[in-house]
């Protein structure tokens, strides 16, 4: 299942069909945020063997990435993002006293901007093939 599958599912269903569409919204918003931490991943992973193969596959997988970050920020005011976030106490118990670290939150939108940002540097990076010096 692709997110852009589900989009073309949800603007075919009939106008009685509120609910549903709104599911399938749902659905599709949920399914890119997926997608789009696995490519994302597979990119790291093609990035980290340095081959020229994995290097192209990488910048194949980063583009791919970004389609679904379109997706991702069409999708930022459906309410998926509601209830996610950073709570400090959790898992607090299983581990020593510390100094608290500082964390920066980002924003849904920044975030994404964020990962666009992210994604630029990482094509670039694929296509470095060799540095002399």
């Amino acid at each position: 299942i692709d997110s852009q599958d589900l989009s073309l599912k949800r603007s075919q269903a009939g106008p009685d069909s509120h609910a549903a569409a709104a599911a399938a919204s749902l659905a599709a918003a949920i399914v890119a945020r997926l997608q789009f931490r696995k490519l994302i991943l597979s990119g790291m992973i093609r990035l980290k063997r340095r081959s020229k193969p994995d290097l192209d596959q990488a910048a194949k997988l980063f583009v791919r990435a970004q389609a679904e970050l379109a997706v991702v920020r069409s999708s930022l005011g459906s309410g998926v993002d509601q209830g996610l976030g950073w709570d400090e106490s959790i898992n607090s118990h299983l581990v020593p006293a510390v100094p608290p670290r500082v964390v920066q939150m980002y924003t849904p939108e920044k975030a994404v901007d964020y990962f666009e940002s992210l994604l630029g540097q990482l094509l670039k990076v694929c296509h470095v093939t060799h540095v002399s010096g």
